[in-house]
């Protein structure tokens, strides 16, 4: 009798998760893309795929590796939140995380919910249930010298527990050559499984991006760590307690071969406990955590309990309370709700109403060398907490049958102030009075012949008041393409992808201040703006067997005029093309 047992007859052991809340789709303003989609899709990066999120604005400060970021319904400073397996990574130099410094290199799904008031990233680590260990590869190139490099292993046997490591590369040198730019990290994620009702689970992640001597410093590195022990109670009640930490620092070049250290931005860190239960077509989960570092809040709970069901629809509410110190508390309240389908039709809404606050918001940056540790530069701001409110309600009706699906919603958004990003292509931005603003969204997807053709669109209204516009609010935002989706062979061992579409908006301002003209009142606050934003693209994107080979183009009408911020230009055309390959060994 063999005194060990046969790796494959060892039992796969997964840490229990908690509940993930209302259904996806565009009803709900929920998107998801599972561990498929992302072999398929054409980004490149976070925030090529928040692009495909509708209603969402970009605001990027150049090409890969600049400082970017998304918004949604004009929500700029403290309403973006990037959720990593269950834990937020903090805003670390400004009222938002950079994008820039978030890869797809480890991560098997995303979900992103789009509300009212915020926009919430949820980034999922590659889970694998099977004995045989997966890897998938990534590597492409194009113009402008743009590659990409991302290879993920994970074992789910691996150490007495399960194992992931990622390695993550994307760099370029950017429109006219002027833009370069490099983005490289790692991820490592090791789990202990105590048995099916829960474990311990350690994970790190460090990106840098390197950014030429666009924004000062040069280069930026941050790093991520997490710990946290789940264990599943009984009853579909799910506890876990967690400890978390990040650290942001930089280094500026300041001769050839030379560098300067940059003083340490304040690192920001977390322990909390989560509770959850959850049955069938219910859940509740709350979650408390005290957080140490300047510039966010002390406490945050939050809250969240749902019912769904395929006969009577659903119902959400969620609540999120911040304890500050220096501006007390805030607290907001979400509540949204579906209808099951009728025939095809259904209805949904969603309102909220509450206040939450700014991480940073950095008026310049003041650097002077470090008097206790000469050859060291302190980058410093004046940070002024800011507290902003928001009510609103989205509500609209939807038709999905036979392929087509169709929808509309009416909006509106109050707010009193308006608060930029904070990032370093607006931390020179100013917070503006608020106001109110109503608008209508549609979208739809029809399927054409022959089978497989369909087309996809969206269009976002908001009203139009002469000199009350809202900073990072184009009027209109539009998106279509046409795409192509067909498996060949009995084996299914041919697929093939295409799409090629546009994305556009209206001019819109930036929270920049304008030189006044001589005729312009004294008093008068006048912001900068950028022109209209238009961008074609094509994405092809075939697999044999777990090998997907992959053409994309962006901006196919070579149009040099494209910007998110005065003076910034985007890249023309550019194309890239590549492989991604999933292997089982």
């Amino acid at each position: 009798v063999p005194d060990s047992l046969a790796t494959d007859t060892v039992p796969i052991v997964i840490l229990p998760v908690f509940a993930e809340g209302k259904p996806a789709g565009w009803g709900n303003g929920v998107w998801e893309w599972g561990p498929e989609d992302l072999l398929t899709t054409r980004a490149m990066s976070v925030l090529e795929l928040l692009d495909q999120v509708p209603g969402l604005v970009l605001h990027r400060g150049g090409d890969y590796a600049q400082p970017v970021a998304v918004s949604g319904f004009g929500g700029a400073g403290g309403r973006l939140r990037i959720i990593w397996d269950g834990i937020e990574l903090p805003a670390m130099e400004s009222g938002v995380p950079d994008l820039a410094r978030i890869g797809l290199g480890g991560v098997g799904r995303v979900r992103v919910t789009r509300r009212l008031g915020e926009t919430r990233v949820e980034l999922f680590t590659r889970i694998w249930n099977e004995h045989r260990p997966y890897s998938v590869i990534e590597a492409g190139t194009g113009d402008l010298d743009t590659n990409v490099f991302r290879g993920t292993f994970v074992d789910a046997q691996r150490l007495r527990g399960s194992l992931g490591v990622s390695l993550d590369r994307l760099d370029t040198d950017g429109p006219d050559r002027s833009q370069p730019g490099t983005i490289s990290g790692a991820w490592l994620r090791y789990a202990l499984h105590f048995s099916d009702r829960g474990g311990f689970q350690v994970q790190y992640r460090r990106m840098t991006s390197r950014r030429g001597d666009i924004y000062f410093p040069d280069r930026l590195t941050q790093t991520d760590w997490a710990a946290r022990l789940r264990y599943q109670l009984g009853f579909g009640l799910l506890s876990e307690a967690y400890v978390a930490s990040s650290g942001l620092k930089g280094d500026e070049e300041i001769a050839e071969g030379d560098t300067t250290q940059i003083g340490r931005i304040p690192g920001r860190s977390q322990v909390g406990l989560r509770l959850g239960w959850q049955g069938s077509g219910f859940w509740i989960d709350g979650d408390y955590r005290r957080q140490g570092g300047r510039g966010w809040p002390e406490q945050v709970l939050e809250a969240r309990a749902g019912v769904d069901g395929r006969r009577w629809g659903g119902l959400e509410g969620t609540f999120r309370s911040e304890t500050w110190t220096d501006t007390g508390g805030t607290g907001v309240l979400r509540l949204s709700a579906w209808s099951p389908d009728l025939f095809g039709f259904s209805v949904f809404g969603e309102w909220e109403d509450g206040s939450t606050g700014v991480p940073d918001i950095g008026y310049g940056r003041t650097r002077y060398d470090d008097p206790l540790d000469p050859g060291t530069i302190i980058v410093d701001s004046v940070t002024v907490p800011h507290v902003t409110e928001r009510s609103g309600y989205r509500v609209g009706a939807r038709f999905a049958r036979g392929g087509i699906d169709l929808g509309a919603a009416r909006l509106r958004i109050e707010s009193d102030s308006l608060v930029p990003l904070g990032l370093p292509m607006d931390a020179e931005g100013v917070v503006l009075p608020g106001g109110e603003r109503q608008g209508w969204e549609a979208y739809g997807t029809l399927p054409l012949w022959p089978r497989g053709v369909g087309i996809a669109g969206g269009l976002e209204i908001w009203d139009e008041i002469e000199g009350e516009e809202w900073r990072y609010l184009p009027r209109r935002s539009w998106r279509g393409e046409l795409r192509f989706h067909r498996t060949f062979l009995p084996s299914g061992n041919l697929e093939v992808r295409a799409a090629v579409g546009v994305r556009g908006r209206d001019g819109m301002q930036v929270p920049l201040i304008q030189e006044p003209d001589v005729d312009d009142p004294p008093d008068a606050i006048l912001l900068q703006s950028v022109p209209y934003y238009q961008s074609w693209f094509f994405h092809l994107n075939i697999r044999i067997l777990t090998v997907r080979a992959f053409l994309r183009a962006e901006n196919l009408a070579n149009r040099l005029e494209n910007q998110d911020y005065p003076g910034v230009m985007l890249t023309g055309l550019r194309t890239m093309y590549g492989i991604r390959w999933t292997l089982f060994n």
